[in-house]
This record gives C-alpha cells, structure tokens and sequence, in this order.
C-alpha cells in the first residue's frame, strides 16, 4: 500500500514534501527486508534528496536515512560508502542528540563494526569506546 500512499502523497503535496521523503524511506525499508537492496537504496536515495530541500542538512530524519544507506551499502561490502554515510548520519547525530545518546552508539558501533571487518582494529576499539 506504500506505493499507493505514495501516489497521493505526490498528487496532494508533490515531490518535495517531508511527507513523501517518509514514504519513500518506508518504501525503502520493506524492499530492504525482501533483499531488494539496490531498489531499497533508490528509494533512500529520493528521501534524502527531499530531505535535504525540505528539512536542512542537519534534520535528524537525514541522519536516519544516511544510516539506513550506510546498512545497506555495507551488507553489499561497499565499506568505504557506507563509512561516509555513517559519518554523515553521526555528524547531524552527534549536534542534535549529543555523545551519550543510544542513536550516536548504534552508529558508532555500526561503523565499529566494518572497521574491524576491514582489519583496522584500532579504529574499531574508537569507534566502541
């Protein structure tokens, strides 16, 4: 049904409104649970780009959707990638939530994560601590 509340959302509010950037992410997350990781991407990708008109860049809803592209990017391997957009998502992060918050340790331990799968130990011991 997300592609039909899509529809209406574009129809009713057009295409740059938070709205649809939220449908766009939804849409995102069930292709991203059915393995359609690249279409999942797209769609996180049109949410950003909505996002960033609509909300600014440093909108806590960017840095969700830069941290559902970095999952995704590294579950297909591209490290580098998802480590950008993990550091844009912990940047916006860190200024809205601060250091203690449970959003900036998800993050830091996502990209904790890839770091030691990349060997870079020392760098993933940061990240964790």
């Amino acid at each position: 049904k997300y592609t039909a509340a899509l529809e209406i959302q574009l129809k009713a509010l057009g295409p740059d409104h938070p709205n649809v950037a939220r449908t766009y992410n939804n849409i995102g997350s069930v292709l991203d649970s059915q393995g359609k990781h690249a279409e999942a991407l797209d769609k996180y990708t049109a949410a950003l780009e909505i996002q960033l008109k609509a909300l600014g860049p440093d909108h806590l809803s960017v840095a969700t959707t830069y941290s559902s592209m970095g999952t995704i990017l590294a579950s297909q391997g591209k490290h580098g990638e998802a480590l950008d957009k993990y550091t844009a998502a912990i940047e916006i992060q860190l200024k809205a939530l601060g250091p203690d918050h449970l959003s900036v340790a998800t993050t830091y331990s996502s990209m904790g994560t890839i770091l030691a799968s990349q060997g870079k130990h020392g760098e993933a011991l940061d990240k964790y601590t």
